[in-house]
């Protein structure tokens, strides 16, 4: 005869539920052993907050100081200076 599992399949998927939903890990202890239930989170892998690739070519420092001028607005003295 099989022995029993330590956590049933409920108790595993109202865990999955809490720490989903609370973005927290969930932990049981039982006869010395510990069952752990983590979030899966995958927004914080995702690509979308990269900034686009420095441009590269013969126009790379026009389109790097465009790029700048958009991100923080207007030139400072010494870059004026320099144009």
């Amino acid at each position: 005869m099989t022995a029993s599992a330590l956590v049933k399949q409920s108790d595993l998927k109202r865990m999955a539920q809490i720490a989903k939903s609370e973005g927290v890990r969930v932990e049981i202890e039982i006869n010395g052993k510990i069952i752990r239930v983590s979030p899966d989170i995958p927004t914080i892998h995702k690509s979308d907050d990269v900034d686009a690739p420095l441009p590269t070519g013969s126009n790379a420092l026009s389109e790097w100081r465009r790029l700048n001028e958009s991100r923080f607005g207007g030139n400072s003295s010494r870059q004026k200076n320099a144009r």
